[in-house]
């Protein structure tokens, strides 16, 4: 991936909504779409939404699949 910043948070690698667009290449409005459709979970710490590494590694693998 590329050099993005992952923040350690209890023994998982997380990373905010910006860089999971970017990673994702995706609006965060639609990445909010895919949450609330259930196919992106999402890892809250407090209020804010976070992505684990391995759920933004799973939907790339995902999408590749689909197209």
């Amino acid at each position: 991936m590329q050099n993005v910043k992952w923040i350690n948070y209890g023994g998982n690698l997380i990373c905010d909504m910006k860089t999971a667009s970017k990673l994702l290449l995706l609006r965060e409005k639609t990445i909010y779409n895919l949450v609330s459709k259930g196919d992106l979970r999402v890892f809250k710490v407090g209020r804010k939404n976070f992505f684990t590494k391995e759920e933004i590694e799973r939907y790339q693998r995902q999408r590749v699949i689909l197209k």
